[in-house]
């Protein structure tokens, strides 16, 4: 573990999870259910049939999720646990996926997961509103 000045977090994220400068991906939300995304990620060449999706494994959402999935090059998710409540319409957490078209920040919604494009101001403002209460609220304190 390392210390950070809490002034310092949003940049020392924004490095570890190689934040920069890339594409808006294309397209509309993706949903899939924990296990099939799980699944995906872990085998992106495992063309079985997903349960509950399109059998052909070429067509509409399944295959959509294929081709994202098996270009994958990061995901990563940052928790913030807090010594008080955060409040509402704070994040507690930001995941996202990284591909070579983009990132996808991954939602949890009535039992799916939902993939929704989004771009690197996005993520850098969330890592910022993560990381920019006061350090007594997110438990950071000054050495």
């Amino acid at each position: 573990l390392t210390w950070v000045p809490a002034a310092f977090l949003p940049d020392v994220l924004a490095r570890l999870v190689e934040l920069g400068p890339r594409p808006i991906p294309d397209g509309p939300p993706l949903r899939l259910t924990p296990g099939n995304l799980a699944h995906l990620l872990a085998a992106p060449d495992d063309y079985a049939p997903l349960p509950g999706a399109d059998p052909s494994g070429s067509r509409g959402q399944d295959g959509r999720a294929r081709r994202l999935l098996a270009s994958v090059t990061r995901h990563w998710r940052i928790e913030a646990r807090t010594i008080a409540d955060a409040g509402p319409g704070q994040p507690r957490s930001v995941e996202a996926l990284d591909t070579p078209d983009g990132s996808w920040r991954l939602f949890a919604d009535a039992g799916c997961v939902e993939l929704r494009p989004t771009s690197p101001t996005r993520l850098w403002r969330l890592l910022t509103v993560l990381s920019s209460a006061s350090e007594e609220r997110w438990g950071l304190s000054e050495r």
